[in-house]
């Protein structure tokens, strides 16, 4: 999107919608190729079927996904536009997309011909967690801390970092470039992701495990610290160091992925 010709809103969306049309082609098409694959293998009515469409629209929600964001990335960086307004519309047809690949992969079918169970209870809390995690994208593509601008290549700013405090934002270069800033710890976004954090924690709804109380206690030291009148930043940076290393020991393991990568976005951020 050349910065000499502002893209208008509309234009915007017909690339989003462009996007989602070419999603849901694509997972019909795969649907139709996995649910032959199991006929064959004698596995059309099991739990393998539902198992490999729930996997599809996952992957091919994060794909395209992916590239909303890159389109929103590149307004975001253009002057005299009003960002919110396509923000909310990436964030409302990313949702849409979500049931636009469910119904491309005539899920709701499979579902009643293997018959309702536990097995289709658990691939549909599966696939309802794909709005929480696009939740949790959008919260991390409005702090820089979205998957594509960390993956590198032409979305990654690198930064030199010392470390103070201020209330303000940290401004980054353009894309690809490498920059060598005075950063500092924005409370502002690091209030953010402890929210996000709190939020998965809170859809784990299950407080029992050392490490989340220990996570529960870091949060409230992070808290107390950004209420407070003259923040101690060596005590949000332990807090954040605790919480990113209780992170790096938990993956694959006891707390759940969403956890794990709001536990390691703040760790960042703090670190």
């Amino acid at each position: 999107m050349p910065s000499a010709a502002l893209p208008s809103i509309n234009d915007f969306l017909d690339r989003l919608y462009v996007l989602q049309r070419d999603a849901s082609e694509l997972a019909r098409e795969e649907a139709k190729a996995i649910t032959t694959r199991n006929a064959a293998r004698g596995l059309l009515r099991s739990g393998a079927t539902l198992k490999a469409l729930a996997a599809m629209i996952e992957q091919q929600f994060e794909t395209t996904l992916d590239e909303m964001l890159a389109s929103l990335r590149q307004v975001r960086s253009l002057e005299g536009l009003e960002y919110q307004t396509f923000r909310d519309q990436t964030f409302l047809r990313a949702r849409d997309l979500i049931s636009m690949l469910i119904g491309a992969a005539d899920m709701e079918k499979w579902c009643d011909m293997i018959g309702r169970g536990a097995a289709t209870n658990v691939i549909e809390k599966r696939l309802e967690r794909l709005y929480s995690n696009l939740d949790y994208r959008m919260r991390q593509f409005n702090v820089g801390l979205d998957r594509a601008a960390q993956a590198g290549g032409n979305a990654v700013t690198n930064n030199v970092v010392n470390a103070h405090i201020i209330s303000g934002v940290v401004q980054q270069g353009g894309d690809g470039a490498t920059q060598t800033a005075r950063a500092d710890l924005d409370l502002g976004n690091i209030a953010d992701a402890t929210s996000a954090l709190k939020a998965e924690i809170a859809q784990a709804g299950d407080m029992q495990s050392d490490e989340l109380r220990q996570i529960a206690s870091d949060i409230a030291t992070i808290e107390a610290q950004i209420a407070a009148p003259k923040p101690r930043t060596s005590a949000v940076r332990e807090a954040g160091a605790s919480i990113r290393h209780i992170a790096e020991q938990a993956i694959g393991g006891a707390l759940s992925p969403g956890i794990v990568a709001a536990a390691l976005a703040l760790g960042a951020l703090t670190g």
